[in-house]
């Protein structure tokens, strides 16, 4: 089957697909569905990482290189967007605040008392030594979390030195999605 066809039959089908476009770097693709097919292109309503629908995108057909369905990855991604009303919470008003205090520890203490996920950063580089998960427990000097996978799945406890902390993000959007996966796999 080309990919014509195949594209074709994933708007038919509203199947969530990763299209893959760009023979120089294979490992990008756009998800989403399908939504038209022409003889020399397609259209598709793009999904975020998070599940939100991101706009159309419009490619050329000659530029498919691969098209990939039911991964885990997109199993994911349709179930966030199938309940894309649910997965985010608001801030609800200003956060008091911390003046004097050591900004890293106040936030990891409000992610300890409030159930939030953190993603903390080991290194100075973007993809260096990235951990996700619950705080668990903290002293003067370290820092435990009950560590997630990028799927939400639970993966061991880890110990780290606050010292050792390059960089923390407490409750994005990411966490947020990563918490409500969680939930979801906690639940059954």
């Amino acid at each position: 089957m080309d990919f014509s066809k195949m594209l074709a039959e994933l708007a038919s089908q509203r199947k969530l697909a990763a299209v893959y476009t760009d023979s120089d770097n294979v490992d990008a693709f756009s998800a989403g569905f399908v939504r038209g097919v022409g003889d020399d292109c397609f259209s598709m309503l793009t999904i975020s990482r998070e599940g939100e629908e991101d706009g159309l995108i419009v490619h050329r057909l000659s530029d498919v290189i691969r098209i990939e369905e039911k991964s885990r990855y997109l199993e994911q991604l349709h179930w966030l967007h199938e309940n894309r009303g649910n997965v985010f919470h608001p801030w609800g008003g200003a956060l008091p605040p911390s003046i004097g205090e050591d900004c890293l520890v106040s936030e990891l203490k409000r992610a300890l008392d409030d159930g939030l996920v953190v993603t903390i950063q080991l290194g100075p580089n973007a993809g260096q030594e990235l951990l996700f998960g619950f705080v668990t427990a903290m002293d003067e000097t370290t820092v435990t979390v009950s560590a997630l996978t990028r799927y939400g799945e639970s993966d061991g406890v880890s110990t780290v030195l606050l010292a050792d902390i390059y960089r923390i993000n407490c409750d994005t959007r990411e966490e947020q999605v990563l918490a409500f996966l969680h939930r979801r796999g906690s639940s059954g």
